[in-house]
């Protein structure tokens, strides 16, 4: 059995369409877990749409992480897929991902390309696996088909918010080593909203200060050198930062 966990937070304008792309999957026995982490709109209602075809949670807001976690913990499958609210799965994603896991016993997961849809078209160009380039940056989305007794003794850290728990849950994993597998099809359809831009779109003042925390959370993954240059990094962009409020705070002051 495959498990599909979609969290859900004030999403549920696109909810049908992540659990009509679960449920409309090709592979079989499947189960569609959806967690709601204490969504304001009208995500239950839609939720509850799908009464008979899904298990559905519900949990005051506490986080993407906590969420991902409380729907792996329901899952029964043998393999396990993330799935964000706001993004949909190809049809024969989990049939294939099962197919080339199978035939790798010795991988952990299978991730694959995405199909950006929304605000702008185009596809990833993921690289083949490789734990010295993930230590650099992140190349792997939530989404991908995992073994359940490997994600369930490697669970997300619930301390980590703002966009990096994908970067650092992979790296746990790289940490005790699993390694993932590239299935070179965009078989994530991942949606570019109008109205924001991506949390990782940018190295931000609050980007580099989440990727030092990273490489805090991993220190016998990164070298003295390298975490090092992490805080250098985090510290140069706090002060320019702080330059550049300054400085508007000068400009708006009277001659």
């Amino acid at each position: 059995m495959v498990s599909v966990v979609i969290t859900c937070f004030n999403y549920g304008e696109y909810l049908a369409e992540a659990i009509n792309s679960a449920i409309g999957q090709s592979y079989r026995p499947l189960e569609v877990i959806v967690v709601n982490d204490g969504s304001t709109d009208d995500t239950e209602a839609v939720a509850m749409q799908y009464a008979g075809d899904i298990h559905y949670l519900y949990q005051s807001n506490s986080g993407v992480s906590v969420a991902r976690n409380a729907g792996i913990r329901t899952a029964r499958g043998d393999f396990v897929v993330g799935l964000d609210a706001d993004d949909t799965l190809a049809p024969d994603f989990v049939e294939k991902c099962v197919n080339l896991l199978q035939a790798h016993p010795a991988a952990g997961f299978v991730y694959t390309q995405a199909r950006f849809f929304g605000r702008e078209s185009g596809q990833t160009r993921y690289p083949e696996y490789d734990p010295v380039r993930l230590k650099q940056y992140n190349f792997i989305h939530q989404s991908v088909l995992i073994r359940a007794p490997v994600v369930k003794a490697h669970m997300y850290d619930e301390n980590f918010t703002g966009g990096f728990e994908d970067w650092n849950f992979f790296l746990t994993l790289a940490e005790h080593g699993v390694h993932g597998i590239l299935l070179d099809e965009p078989l994530l359809n991942y949606r570019k909203h109008t109205d924001r831009t991506s949390r990782l779109s940018t190295l931000t003042y609050h980007g580099r200060r989440s990727r030092l925390q990273v490489v805090k959370a991993h220190p016998g993954f990164y070298t003295t050198s390298e975490r090092f240059v992490a805080t250098i990094k985090a510290a140069s962009e706090s002060a320019r930062v702080l330059a550049g409020r300054l400085k508007r705070r000068l400009k708006r002051r009277p001659v």
